[in-house]
């Protein structure tokens, strides 16, 4: 059975795991591993993109915002806005 010893920095000091004696830790739950089969797949083939970044979220909320601010202008503009008087003596 293989297996290997890893060491992870967390923090200041580096720690040492063993796989697959302790693959429960979370620490191996974060990482991927490609063998060569896989990574010729990942580089020559479509892939999508299949995780978000931390913080891409706060895009979602700004276009949102911007969505429903948008509405509400529209709606603001059509109740403001004033007849033209003089529209009724041009052809369309």
């Amino acid at each position: 059975m293989p297996k290997c010893k890893f060491t992870f920095q967390a923090t200041t000091k580096p720690y040492d795991l063993e796989y697959p004696s302790q693959k429960e830790n979370i620490e191996f739950s974060r990482f991927n591993v490609f063998d060569t089969h896989s990574v010729l797949v990942q580089l020559g083939q479509d892939n999508q993109l299949n995780f978000t970044p931390s913080g891409f979220e706060f895009f979602d909320k700004v276009m949102k915002l911007l969505e429903v601010l948008s509405v509400k202008l529209i709606a603001e503009i059509k109740a403001n806005r004033q007849e033209n008087e003089f529209a009724k003596f041009f052809v369309p």
